[in-house]
């Protein structure tokens, strides 16, 4: 099991440029992570209250570290660099690992293959498209040159594939490039806050995606808006969900103490939110993507 956000923390607390002061609230921050993973372990129960329990949990442990600690404690340089350093956006990565791999499916099938090692689960690099590229014609027919291009996915869930190319069919050694790709059923792109800018970035990811791999489905996570709703029917994007159904707080109000605590409280991240994403994506997981065979008894492609 990936951890992003204590690898984040650690890597924060490493940093040299970080004040003693901001070390020693790591220190803290990380007691606080042990203990949020520990009590998410012991959590009994299945299903839709599983995902409410393990929110609760999250909401907790988000105000701790966000607000009493690094809002009210830390020193401007942790606060300036927070989003530099992915702590928070690293926290929503983490958790939906741990939600993926906890018992919230109602499918025992889903359930039995999301738990399974034949598929991955986590932050990783993730296929996107392939292509060749030889330097001149001579050279083509010494060997492919298979170029993978790959990109950084905050979440997925996807399927390690393997390759083998060469340029004669009896693949003698000196002509193969192989190699293997990971390519996502499903991608998490898990911001905080979630502006034009980053929807475009995020519809270019996913038509690229898709090139690739077609049914595969491209989700943001975020926790706040930061710009005005778009129709994602004219993108790739299958769906936006925003955890704590609440824009973005102003920006004369994000460095007070008492304006973040109230807002964190009043908007809460939202199970409900979070289980609409867990259905979706299990009714996807449960469903025949495509079958050629039933076409035409359906009378439509799909």
């Amino acid at each position: 099991m990936t951890t992003p956000h204590r690898e984040k923390l650690l890597k924060a607390l490493k940093n040299p440029k970080c004040p003693a002061a901001d070390k020693k609230l790591l220190e803290r921050a990380l007691v606080l992570y042990e203990e949020w993973v520990e009590n998410m372990k012991n959590l009994s129960t299945k299903g839709q209250r599983r995902i409410v329990e393990m929110t609760e949990l999250f909401n907790s442990y988000k105000y701790s570290l966000e607000v009493e600690l690094i809002l009210s404690k830390g020193t401007p340089f942790i606060k300036r660099q927070r989003g530099q350093l992915k702590i928070g956006g690293s926290a929503i990565e983490e958790f939906f690992v741990h939600l993926f791999m906890s018992p919230i499916w109602e499918s025992k099938e889903v359930e039995d293959l999301i738990g399974s090692s034949a598929f991955n689960v986590g932050h990783g690099r993730s296929f996107m498209s392939f292509y060749f590229n030889p330097p001149s014609l001579n050279e083509f027919q010494k060997r492919p040159f298979v170029r993978v291009k790959l990109k950084d996915q905050d979440f997925l869930f996807g399927k390690e594939i393997f390759y083998k190319f060469a340029t004669s069919k009896d693949f003698p050694t000196e002509q193969v490039e192989e190699g293997s790709i990971m390519v996502p059923v499903v991608a998490l792109e898990c911001k905080i806050n979630f502006d034009k800018t980053m929807f475009q970035e995020a519809a270019a990811t996913a038509e690229k995606l898709k090139e690739g791999f077609p049914v595969a489905k491209y989700y943001v996570v975020t926790e706040f808006l930061d710009m005005r709703p778009e129709n994602l029917k004219i993108t790739k994007v299958d769906n936006v969900f925003i955890l704590r159904k609440a824009k973005r707080l102003s920006s004369d109000k994000r460095d007070k103490v008492s304006e973040v605590a109230e807002y964190y409280k009043n908007f809460p991240i939202s199970s409900k939110v979070i289980y609409k994403l867990v259905k979706e994506i299990e009714y996807f997981f449960s469903s025949e993507w495509f079958s050629e065979e039933k076409v035409l008894t359906r009378g439509s492609f799909i």
